[in-house]
């Protein structure tokens, strides 16, 4: 899948309304593909995806994906398997009573690379899910989730061993920047933390090189 890359690289837009799966786009497992300068805008009624990656090595560069909706929004879904990349991409999801940024599980290891991710709503905003299994890697990448009852910038379920690795990133949510529960690893470096703590469980790995809070101060992880 090859959008639109001219010589001026001018941007394609896919706009749409569509209620529930699949989304705007859906990758089911295919390798040696990108998508690139994609503008992806989805406002539906209830339920609303940008894209859906089911496996593969998909790479998504230079995109603006865009949902709202009054139930459950979804940006980026990672599942079942794969390595997917993402670089220099914006992500705004908005108006649901839960809303994803980007969501990982099943085994999908997506990896971040200049990413920015705004998740606001008046319920539940989650910048980056981790899920079962999931193993996310960011870097250069800007996390927030803000307006909502909870607000996390990364939630690590840990449930099957969820892995998160995070540098020279931002992180910004009220309830958490970062939420750990039992059973997850976490590794931030050269990061910042603005807003809430980072709330880990006994159980769970959290190692922290050079990470700092919203006043420049060290912030010191467990």
């Amino acid at each position: 899948m090859d959008f639109a890359e001219p010589a001026l690289a001018a941007i394609t837009q896919i706009k749409g309304n569509i209620d529930s799966t699949p989304g705007l786009i859906y990758s089911p497992g295919v390798t040696n593909a990108e998508i690139r300068f994609l503008k992806l805008q989805n406002n539906s009624v209830s339920w609303a995806w940008g894209i859906i990656v089911e496996g593969g090595s998909l790479k998504v560069t230079n995109v603006t994906i865009e949902t709202s909706c009054t139930g459950s929004c979804h940006g980026i879904d990672f599942g079942v398997g794969g390595t997917p990349r993402l670089t220099n991409v914006n992500i705004v999801v908005s108006g649901g009573w839960e809303n994803y940024g980007i969501s990982s599980q099943n085994n999908a290891s997506p990896e971040l690379f200049n990413v920015n991710i705004n998740a606001s709503g008046t319920g539940s905003n989650y910048g980056v899910y981790n899920g079962i299994a999931g193993k996310v890697a960011m870097r250069n990448t800007s996390v927030t989730a803000t307006g909502g009852a909870t607000n996390y910038g990364v939630y690590n379920y840990g449930t099957g061993g969820g892995k998160v690795k995070i540098d020279s990133s931002t992180l910004t949510g009220t309830s958490a920047t970062l939420y750990s529960p039992a059973g997850s690893t976490n590794y931030l470096s050269n990061t910042q933390l603005v807003g809430g703590p980072i709330t880990a469980y006994l159980s769970s790995i959290v190692k922290c090189n050079s990470v700092y809070d919203a006043n420049y101060d060290p912030y010191v992880c467990q």
